[in-house]
């Protein structure tokens, strides 16, 4: 499957809408859409033989329409996915390629005209959501910084009418469990698995990592510098905790302690917001007086890190207000940015191109990301009112349509 990115906002709108554009699309078999203006009767009547895929992600995937007597003016092809209109990206004579509108469906009838006097037959395709949410939170209920096991499980840090409730276990078949109690945390902003099965996190405000198992209370695992301030953390591929946030200083922790000071500090002067380890490379968002950026630096050895480097001028390529609060890659080396936008995830390819992933089919904001074991992208997103956007916190499953690249400490 392709995908491409255009902006639609049906998912933004709400359960009205949704409900109102279900009614619609089930009524579309007996609606008849508008002929294009210019009725050419000795036009011949369009025919399609096929499209493919068969199935697709809802205002996202890219299809392909084979058949005959297609308009080679691209204007003059109107393709319909139930009662709405298609984006037609190309047009031969047999071919079509189309973006399908954001409207969520199995079994919808595609069909088409050009300036004919009739419309082809239908063929059936599916649209499924790219974006899904696994849990149905209430109002009062928040997760924040999520993580997953190799099997499928998340494990989310839970608060409760402003209250943190400690770590929940959310299973693949949808049940909340308890995993650990509530420590002096109200909640965690960087989370993750690691060796024995244990959990290691980050507040914001504490000069500490903690350490996490189940049904045991969390614990202080490593305790640095006075004026300083844990925000994110992850594991490289020796099990070495890299961790960081305010306070002028990145620090690398081993997940094997034998002492209460074997952790290694270094020096690093902007707030750092999140933190992500891809191909022995440390990438931190981080932000200056001045804007906000992604750096690189390589890890050299556990007591070395290389130069660092600004990989991507992230205030300077979106808009300076955007926040970049959480990051992940790909297997492919894409870096994924989560951020408090209207359409809340950036991507930054290899070669220094950027752009908005999904765009229009998410809403506001991201505040964190985790890979599950296959193409699904785990998110917490924030709540959000404004612009005719609400939403509630809550846990989100996104197709990307490929897989993310290896999280260290799960293997």
């Amino acid at each position: 499957m392709k995908r491409k990115f255009k902006i639609s906002i049906l998912l933004r709108v709400g359960f009205p809408i949704i409900m109102i554009s279900f009614f619609l699309i089930n009524c579309s078999q007996e609606i008849t859409p508008p002929l294009n203006e210019n009725v050419n009767e000795s036009a011949p009547t369009p025919i399609i033989t096929s499209i493919n895929p068969e199935d697709g992600l809802a205002g996202i995937t890219e299809f392909t329409i084979t058949g005959e007597n297609f308009s080679t003016v691209l204007e003059e092809n109107v393709v319909y996915f139930g009662s709405t209109p298609a984006m037609i990206l190309s047009a031969t004579q047999t071919l079509l390629e189309v973006i399908p509108p954001n409207v969520v469906q199995d079994s919808i009838a595609v069909y088409m005209n050009t300036t004919a006097a009739l419309f082809s037959d239908s063929v059936i395709v599916n649209l499924k959501s790219a974006a899904i949410e696994v849990y149905s939170f209430a109002d009062f209920e928040q997760p924040y910084a999520i993580t997953a096991d190799k099997v499928g499980n998340i494990y989310l840090s839970f608060v409760s009418d402003n209250t943190g409730q400690g770590i929940k276990k959310l299973t693949p078949q949808g049940e909340l469990l308890d995993f650990a109690p509530k420590g002096g945390e109200t909640f965690y902003s960087g989370l993750q698995y690691g060796p024995e099965g244990k959990l290691y996190g980050a507040r914001g405000g504490a000069r500490a990592i903690f350490v996490i198992e189940e049904n045991t209370a969390p614990a202080t695992y490593a305790v640095f510098e006075n004026g300083t301030s844990m925000i994110d953390l992850d594991f490289d591929k020796n099990h070495n905790i890299w961790v960081a946030g305010k306070g002028g200083k990145i620090y690398r922790v081993p997940s094997n302690r034998t002492g209460t000071s074997d952790w290694k500090s270094f020096e690093f002067e902007p707030g750092v917001s999140a933190i992500k380890i891809y191909n022995d490379h440390l990438y931190l968002a981080a932000t200056t007086d001045v804007s906000t950026d992604i750096y690189r630096m390589q890890i050299i050895s556990e007591d070395s890190l290389g130069v660092a480097e600004i990989y991507f001028q992230f205030s300077t390529n979106f808009d300076p207000l955007i926040v970049a609060n959480t990051l992940t890659f790909s297997a492919d080396g894409q870096l994924f940015i989560g951020t408090n936008d209207l359409d809340p995830i950036k991507f930054v390819n290899q070669d220094g191109s950027f752009g908005t992933w999904y765009e229009g089919v998410l809403s506001p904001d991201i505040i964190s990301f985790t890979w599950g074991m296959g193409n699904e992208l785990f998110i917490t997103r924030a709540s959000y009112s404004g612009g005719g956007i609400e939403t509630t916190q809550t846990i989100l499953t996104v197709n990307m349509e490929k897989g993310g690249a290896p999280q260290y400490g799960r293997e």
